[in-house]
């Protein structure tokens, strides 16, 4: 029974398109606003640099690069590295896609009151189990899109590498950063931040009765909790801080990047904690999606 469910889910998941191309979009975005802007950036110190050597060199003076302008060149040439390909994208995508997954969650469930559907679906098959499917298809959507970054990530890798090779004197001088985790638990970190922030747009849509109203509330969650307590000592134990840890602890960030490491953290007590915290607000999210399921009165 659950199985044609998903299956029935499934089918309304994908029937609007939107999924798709929320997708690519982000895809899309991430790739030129990373890669290859980066790859444009260090083409353009590059340039610059060769300019004030022609003038120095004029002028009969040596030119020096400035250890400054060599670090900054350096760290954009890094992320043009091929083992720094499925880092680079997935770091993209886990900070961006908390800014998309809410509107997915809130879609999922708001769709239903939006077109009437949500008696009828509760009727037939009992509104826990749909909201059930939906909290499954919400973390299957989490795990393909970062996949599909991760899959992106390992083509524009060696891509980047080999145009920058070409164009950029410095590229074999750059000594390759040593990844923070192994992709899999890059993936893990990312599908998890995904997931929860997208329950969070899931679960005030379904207190609402709104997709507007939880998009809303998923995309605010982080900025009101930061209003609103701050940094406290305490904070690895906040969603947001400790999503910020398990980010800052299994990517590497770099100032030429297009997204910064995560701000204002709290170091845990131990690296197992922000796993645990974190873990457990995606646990309680689901928890509380499937409690507010139950208790909806749906068919009054």
């Amino acid at each position: 029974m659950f199985r044609q469910l998903l299956l029935a889910e499934g089918r309304l998941v994908w029937k609007g398109r939107w999924v798709l191309i929320l997708a690519f979009v982000l895809l899309a975005v991430a790739v030129w606003g990373g890669p290859v802007r980066t790859y444009q950036y260090a083409v353009s110190r590059v340039q610059y640099v060769e300019e004030l050597r022609s003038i120095y060199q004029s002028a009969f003076t040596e030119f020096v690069l400035d250890d400054a302008a060599a670090a900054d060149l350096g760290e954009a040439v890094a992320l043009l590295r091929p083992e720094l390909g499925v880092n680079y994208l997935l770091a993209i995508l886990a900070v961006l896609g908390p800014m998309v997954l809410p509107v997915w969650g809130a879609q999922l469930v708001g769709s239903e009151f939006k077109n009437r559907t949500a008696k009828v679906r509760a009727a037939h098959s009992g509104w826990m189990a749909v909201v059930a499917a939906k909290v499954l298809w919400l973390l299957l959507l989490s795990a393909g899109l970062a996949l599909l970054f991760a899959l992106a990530g390992a083509v524009s890798g060696p891509l980047t590498w080999r145009a920058a090779q070409e164009a950029i004197w410095l590229a074999g001088e750059v000594t390759p950063l040593p990844l923070k985790a192994p992709p899999a638990l890059q993936l893990l970190v990312t599908v998890l931040g995904l997931l929860f922030y997208g329950l969070v747009g899931l679960l005030a849509a379904l207190l609402t009765r709104s997709a507007l109203a939880g998009a809303l509330a998923g995309l605010a969650l982080p900025y009101l909790e930061w209003m609103a307590l701050g940094t406290p000592g305490w904070g690895w134990l906040l969603p947001r801080i400790a999503y910020g840890n398990l980010l800052a602890d299994h990517f590497v960030y770099l100032s030429g990047g297009f997204v910064a490491e995560p701000l204002a953290l709290v170091e845990p007590p131990s690296p197992l904690a922000s796993w645990a915290v974190f873990g457990a607000w995606v646990a309680l999210a689901v928890g509380l999606a499937l409690a507010v399921s139950r208790r909806q009165q749906i068919l009054s």
